[in-house]
């Protein structure tokens, strides 16, 4: 048997698509004008393993088994950490028999985890692939069309993806090929691949929505492929968030996505010494609009939550006040469906793919101008944090220093700059020490909620008068009235505790000295 010789480098990206349009896809201009052969036709069938509680899976990686070619290839793979674009290590052995073989396993990250002894098949897939060469000035790859179902117990899911791998040059023309084709075929960044699928179906889960990643950052790692890593991590959070949208419509999922599209909008102006081209500035205002598309359903939310349940108790004999919480949702509904509405229309997909593009193969990759001057996306991510960290931190202490001075507009700069600062601390907390940041960040977060505490009154203030000149009810104006006065009462005391959370924080000295 011959054993693994070493990770080779698996670099793809990942597309999903309607499997009506699979015909449509076959016969594209874009295809035939890149191909450098004919196509290769095969049956795929893989089944993937795993120990009873998961812990392959629990570390991201995967253990699969397929036939191919007349031989039973043993293959792990760790997990992709970005959205759409893979680009990670794999080792591929041909194995005796139809489980795992024990010495192969042993030479790759998956021997440290799981006991061979202890594995089981997880979940199956059965496909159909269709593999055209592709090539190009400087470049050739793969495309491959996959077609069928994954299996776990008595469940089943459909597979329909597209796959562009790379096997020579830049990635750049994987990303101008899939734009093309997406011009005339609709095409969606894959959120998971086939294994993060089946392991799901495994488990009977649907998409969830997912929190913000830890970002995985050495302090000398070159600050542009810092940028590169952050960003990947936001568009991660935006794709696997907007997928559970459209599955679901969890309020939570809303939210996080949200998060992720601000994030990323973050991270632009936090690395902006190395992205403040064109092209990344008209990504940050594309991802601006597409945020606000999803601003009105949360903070609806959060007005129900906060302010209109918690008074339902405390005035129920205000005659007016379920007919106003019935306007409420029915607008906290429409917003819900304007957001999927903007999820659905074919230009997200299309802005989500040029996000990745940019990310992996923008202008800001090209370097400076002049030959002659400094690249900042060299220097070493460390001292570049340092310096973001004590601008940022400079700049919230400014604002916040005379904090009982400070009026409805200072607040909300006092709060864009704590949101900032809080997100530049995310992104770099791998390089300090964890327990100093993780001191530092609760501080920030105290502070950062209890301003958002605020806004969320201005909000809910802003709705109940929006409601009052809508409505012809006078007992629902009335009852939008004392939810207005209600939130002007309340303005006092979270002001008090903004201030408390501004002490505080204000005590706590940097953790990246």
């Amino acid at each position: 048997m011959r054993q693994p010789t070493g990770a080779a480098r698996e670099v793809e990206l990942k597309l999903h698509l309607d499997p009506g349009n699979a015909a449509r896809l076959r016969h594209h201009p874009a295809l035939r004008a890149a191909r450098a052969g004919p196509a290769r036709i095969e049956r795929l069938a893989a089944t993937f393993w795993d120990t009873p509680d998961r812990a392959l899976a629990a570390a991201g990686i995967g253990l699969r088994l397929r036939a191919e070619g007349g031989r039973i290839l043993q293959t792990v793979k760790t997990a992709g950490a970005g959205a759409g674009l893979y680009d990670r290590p794999e080792w591929t052995t041909p194995v005796p028999g139809d489980s795992p073989d024990a010495a192969a396993l042993a030479e790759t990250p998956a021997g440290g985890v799981a006991d061979p002894a202890n594995l089981v098949p997880v979940f199956t897939t059965d496909f159909v692939r269709a593999a055209w060469p592709l090539a190009g000035t400087g470049w050739t790859a793969e495309m491959a069309l996959d077609l069928g179902v994954i299996r776990a117990g008595g469940a089943t899911a459909p597979v329909a993806e597209v796959e562009l791998e790379l096997t020579s040059g830049p990635v750049r023309p994987l990303f101008d090929l899939a734009q093309r084709l997406n011009a005339t075929v609709p095409l969606t960044l894959a959120a998971r691949d086939k294994a993060e699928h089946g392991y799901r179906l495994a488990a009977g889960a649907g998409p969830a929505p997912e929190k913000a990643p830890r970002v995985p950052l050495a302090p000398a790692t070159p600050a542009g492929d810092a940028f590169a890593t952050v960003a990947r991590a936001c568009l991660r959070q935006m794709v696997r968030n907007a997928e559970a949208i459209l599955h679901t419509g969890d309020a939570e999922a809303v939210h996080q996505f949200r998060v992720g599209t601000r994030r990323l909008r973050s991270a632009i102006d936090t690395f902006k010494p190395l992205v403040n081209d064109p092209e990344s500035r008209a990504i940050k205002d594309r991802l601006g609009d597409l945020a606000r598309a999803c601003g009105d359903a949360r903070d609806l939310d959060v007005m129900l939550a906060e302010v209109v349940d918690p008074v339902r108790p405390v005035f129920r004999d205000w005659p007016g006040l379920e007919s106003f919480r019935a306007t409420v949702v029915r607008r906290r509904n429409r917003a819900y469906e304007q957001a999927r509405d903007a999820l659905r229309d074919p230009a997200f997909p299309a802005l989500l793919l040029e996000t990745a593009r940019w990310i992996e193969a923008g202008a800001w990759r090209d370097g400076p101008a002049a030959p002659e001057t400094d690249d900042p996306a060299e220097e070493p991510v460390h001292p570049f944090a340092q310096r973001v960290l004590k601008k940022r931190f400079k700049a919230v202490h400014k604002t916040g220093r005379d904090f009982d001075a400070l009026d409805a507009a200072g607040l909300h700069r006092l709060r864009v700059r704590v949101k900032k600062l809080r997100y530049a601390t995310e992104f770099f907390a791998a390089l300090f020490d964890g327990n100093k940041s993780a001191k530092f960040h609760r501080r920030l977060k105290a502070l950062q909620d209890a301003l958002g505490h605020i806004n969320d009154l201005y909000q809910a203030t802003a709705t109940a008068h929006a409601v009052t000149r809508a409505t012809d009810n006078p007992a629902t104006a009335e009852a939008a009235g004392g939810v207005a006065g209600w939130c002007a009462a309340g303005h006092d005391t979270a002001r008090h505790d903004a201030r408390r959370a501004w002490k505080a924080f204000a005590k706590r000295r940097p953790f990246w000295k």
